[in-house]
């Protein structure tokens, strides 16, 4: 995989620093744009991992400066996280702040990108564009749930995402929003363009301070740290082919409850080790089906069987087993509306060709001194 220089608009910001973080971490070489110099803490951390980091000062208003700089910088690949989110108090002194940062920037943004054929452009979106639909609707649906958003903030990311969207439709632009929720975690300080820290920040202060602090109910699900929105911002910049033009990111609790196809991609590690239980089960929509082509262990195999059966779970595919070969006293083979395969995903034509093609690029470019996928110290 080629990978170019990246660019980060709002780089001072926790999301992007962890964004940024990620990538650096895995050999890219990235690019952050901000008003002020970065803390010479975290500047100096960013500057010791594997790929070169490069802060650049300036403003997503200036078009001239945007255009100038991913010419100058050889950017490949923008991930628009520029944003104003601001208090009431704040959106009343400088309401124009707020829209010209997290529109009229964004649209400077993706004009230098298509002026500068950048190969992905990824934006930052918020599920803040559902405005009050977040709080009267149980289950958001992409494309079903109607925005309703009111204040200036929630109408910049619902603006936000729409354009990104019409960019991507006019001009050809391979051009996705990335939603998020609420984030928490490393970096996370006041930078004066937040008016509000994450509640997981103010509870951790107010129990360093020795005091009690209890989130209402609502607000116990739904956070994501910021190192799981850098994994999945990466793995969507390098993604081959994407099917939507819209992703959100969301904690696990939220994915079970709303999801009528759940399909395994993740490693089996102590975290992961029967994520698929009769708790998680319970979770998740009647008539859900589940998909797994990852680690048989993700599966607590007899809870599923009894989901199965019961009719809670309508129907499985299932490539990978605890045992392999399967055992006959696998509780799966006596589970209804299951299909079973031998662990052979990967076998289709189309797979092992790409396997190849890979390995024999991977070759020519280490030969060719330009080395590319690598997995040394990741």
């Amino acid at each position: 995989m080629k990978r170019g220089n990246v660019l980060i608009t709002g780089g001072n910001g926790f999301v992007c620093m962890n964004i940024a973080e990620y990538f650096l971490e895995r050999g890219v070489n990235v690019v952050t744009v901000a008003r002020h110099k970065m803390q010479e803490e975290a500047e100096k951390e960013l500057s010791s991992k594997k790929g070169e980091f490069m802060q650049v000062l300036g403003d997503v208003l200036d078009r001239e400066f945007l255009f100038s700089l991913m010419n100058d910088y050889d950017i490949a690949d923008v991930i628009n996280g520029a944003a104003v989110t601001p208090s009431k108090e704040s959106e009343m002194e400088n309401p124009r702040q707020v829209m010209d940062i997290n529109c009229i920037g964004l649209m400077n943004t993706l004009d230098a990108a298509r002026e500068n054929r950048i190969r992905r452009f990824i934006y930052l979106g918020s599920v803040s564009g559902y405005g009050e639909t977040c709080f009267t609707s149980d289950v958001l649906v992409e494309g079903v749930s109607q925005g309703n958003p009111r204040s200036l903030y929630e109408l910049s990311k619902f603006t936000g995402e729409r354009s990104v969207q019409r960019y991507r439709e006019l001009f050809d632009m391979d051009a996705y929003v990335a939603r998020i929720g609420d984030v928490f975690g490393n970096w996370e300080r006041r930078t004066g363009v937040r008016s509000y820290m994450s509640l997981i920040y103010q509870t951790t202060a107010i129990a360093r301070k020795g005091g009690k602090a209890v989130l209402p109910k609502p607000n116990r699900i739904d956070w994501v740290h910021g190192k799981e929105i850098a994994a999945e911002v990466c793995a969507l910049m390098y993604t081959d082919v994407l099917q939507y033009d819209t992703v959100m990111y969301t904690d696990l609790d939220t994915l079970l409850a709303n999801s009528d196809v759940i399909s395994l991609h993740c490693p089996l590690f102590p975290s992961t080790q029967g994520i698929i239980n009769r708790e998680t089960i319970a979770k998740m929509k009647d008539g859900v089906m589940i998909i797994n082509n990852s680690r048989g262990g993700l599966i607590i195999e007899e809870e599923l069987r009894d989901a199965l059966n019961s009719g809670k779970v309508a129907g499985a595919a299932v490539d990978v087993a605890s045992t392999e070969p399967v055992r006959m006293d696998n509780p799966l083979l006596e589970a209804e509306n299951i299909i079973l395969t031998p662990h052979i995903a990967w076998a289709p034509k189309e797979s092992r060709q790409r396997l190849m093609d890979a390995a024999v690029d991977n070759l020519r470019a280490f030969l060719d001194g330009r080395a590319q996928n690598i997995v040394n110290s990741i």
